[in-house]
């Protein structure tokens, strides 16, 4: 019987972690300081923690002198600054038949540095309130929004579109 138990926890645990979601982790959180929440896609609002799974379209909140590393698969390395208001919106879609892939990440105010390791086939793109800036493979890009929505990128390694 209670083999059976440690079964059944087991098997609940991915659930009970990622928030009661039915969807399938696609980043999860691999470094953490500070104040970190996590808004669930049903308003279940998390506390961050290395390794918590994050879903598509949970928004990631850090708080003042807060910050987080959000690992991608593949590689990108997203690390958000205090008071920053971040979501993925898309990972790897196919939209209107292209070859290639889209990931789309949003980030509503903060800073974020993106360490882009796209794969050969997918643009990756960081969606603000007033610009879109898609890194290239292999860059290390400095987004950042401010209190009234501007866009100011640094790029250092690598070039990014704007």
């Amino acid at each position: 019987m209670n083999r059976l138990i440690s079964f059944l926890y087991l098997c609940m645990l991915p659930v009970m972690v990622s928030g009661g979601q039915g969807g399938e982790p696609v980043a999860h959180i691999s470094f953490l300081e500070g104040d970190v929440r996590i808004i669930r896609l049903d308003r279940q609002r998390d506390r961050g923690m290395v390794n918590l799974p994050v879903m598509m379209g949970d928004r990631v909140i850090t708080g003042v002198s807060s910050r987080c590393e959000i690992l991608l698969p593949g590689g990108t390395l997203l690390r958000l600054e205090e008071r920053s208001t971040f979501q993925i919106e898309c990972l790897s879609a196919r939209p209107y038949e292209r070859d290639g892939r889209i990931s789309t990440l949003k980030l509503d105010s903060g800073k974020i540095y993106v360490t882009a390791i796209p794969s050969d086939d997918e643009l990756l793109q960081v969606i603000t309130p007033n610009a879109a800036v898609v890194p290239e493979k292999r860059s290390i890009s400095i987004i950042s929004v401010d209190l009234i929505g501007g866009t100011y990128t640094y790029v250092s390694g690598g070039r990014a579109k704007v």
